[in-house]
């Protein structure tokens, strides 16, 4: 039994040495510190703020990804206090086939339809908290995403909208010149407002073409939004 027992625990020792050593690591970390002044009406007061946030990556085996980010806000420039892991992912890429789950960005054609982005400096975050897949064959790409987004508003700080979002994109390649591609994304939301709610569904289809002539590159896109809203 014991024999049994050393052995496993070599086995298992031997297989983590070697799946440690095909492990890629990627680290970056920003560090901002800063000392001002903050007004509100007309008073004036002293304003110090700390941003830590480091960005990490393990590219493992299998095209595997593993990925966080872990942020310090405390207090931010600009938004709201956070303390904690802001991003985390894992994502399988093996060329014909992606797929992730976790936080992520997209974006269909000129984002139209669908442009979820982070933008630091001004507090804006519509990142979705779900899943995507993409599939190119040949010359068409598919490409499918589900899941919530949670915006925070970064100057009514009580204000936090909730967004459960599907959305899909086609994008055929008819030669090195020509593309086009077909968007439709559905969501449904809340919008609290001081001493009511506004429930909001939402479905966005667009139509884009893409034609690169030499020198020149032209992109048309189109795309509808219809919204509904109750009031709660």
């Amino acid at each position: 039994m014991k024999f049994i027992q050393n052995l496993f625990f070599i086995v298992f020792f031997f297989s983590a040495f070697l799946l440690y050593a095909q492990i890629q690591t990627s680290l970056s970390n920003i560090l901002r510190y800063g000392t001002g002044e903050r007004s509100l009406g007309n008073i004036n007061s002293d304003f110090i703020y700390r941003e830590n946030l480091t960005d990490a990556i393990f590219r493992l085996p299998l095209n595997l990804n593993v990925g966080f980010r872990l942020l310090y806000d405390k207090p931010p420039e600009i938004g709201q206090e956070f303390r904690g892991i802001s991003r985390r992912y894992i994502e399988y890429d093996n060329d014909d086939f992606y797929m992730r789950a976790g936080n992520l960005s997209e974006l269909y054609g000129k984002g139209l339809a669908i442009n979820l982005f982070e933008n630091r400096g001004l507090a804006y975050d519509t990142w979705l908290d779900g899943i995507n897949a993409k599939y190119k064959f040949d010359d068409l790409k598919i490409s499918l995403l589900g899941g919530v987004i949670n915006f925070a508003d970064s100057i009514n700080f009580w204000r936090e909208e909730k967004y459960i979002l599907f959305g899909g994109n086609t994008e055929y390649k008819f030669n090195k010149n020509f593309k086009a591609g077909i968007s439709f994304v559905s969501a449904e939301g809340e919008i609290p407002l001081p001493g009511l709610i506004h429930k909001l569904k939402t479905e966005i289809p667009e139509i884009y073409f893409s034609l690169s002539l030499g020198d020149f590159d032209f992109f048309v896109d189109w795309s509808h939004k219809w919204t509904s809203v109750e009031n709660s």
